[in-house]
């Protein structure tokens, strides 16, 4: 690992290696034990399988990371408490957040949703979906080419946000 993380840390120029895929270059690095254990494991997590990964895309990603590492922090908290302290600042804002509903339709400035077996319609200059892209494709009033678009997108349940702020935003995450 030293070794990889060294290499990506002095490597500046990764166009070279686009379009090569990740899985043998990896072993190269790491040997194939450290490589089948760790990093196709974590890349079945995030894109479903290793060798449709770039290793120009991945090596300038780990050389971002290695030489920003201090910049990062870590959710000290857990999810529901990062999610509810962003829809208490929604709220604050004059915002709605709705959950435990089944979202019917998505049009324009508007979403008509079913909660507690009872039918809503809310009006809004802003919505904020949270949905995988394929349903809201079906859903959503959008035009045929942005539907064609949504639907296209090969989705993987996994939550993974990097802000950078000059100040901290919020308590838990620093």
């Amino acid at each position: 690992l030293a070794k990889i993380g060294i290499y990506c840390r002095i490597k500046n120029n990764w166009s070279k290696l686009e379009g090569l895929r990740e899985e043998l270059w990896l072993e190269k690095f790491v040997g194939k034990e450290v490589n089948d254990m760790l990093f196709k494991n974590l890349a079945q997590i995030k894109f479903g399988d290793l060798s449709s990964v770039d290793i120009a895309w991945f090596g300038s990603r780990l050389r971002e990371a290695a030489i920003t590492r201090e910049k990062y922090a870590y959710l000290s908290c857990g999810y529901p408490q990062l999610f509810h302290k962003i829809a208490e600042y929604i709220e604050k804002n004059d915002g709605m957040v709705i959950t435990g509903a089944v979202v019917d339709k998505v049009g324009d400035k508007e979403v008509t949703y079913i909660k507690d077996g009872k039918k809503f319609t809310i009006k809004a200059d802003k919505i904020i979906s949270s949905m995988p892209p394929h349903i809201l494709g079906k859903i959503a009033e959008f035009d045929d080419e942005t539907k064609k678009e949504l639907l296209l997108v090969k989705y993987k349940p996994i939550i993974c946000v990097v802000f950078i702020t000059k100040k901290p935003y919020f308590d838990e995450y620093w």
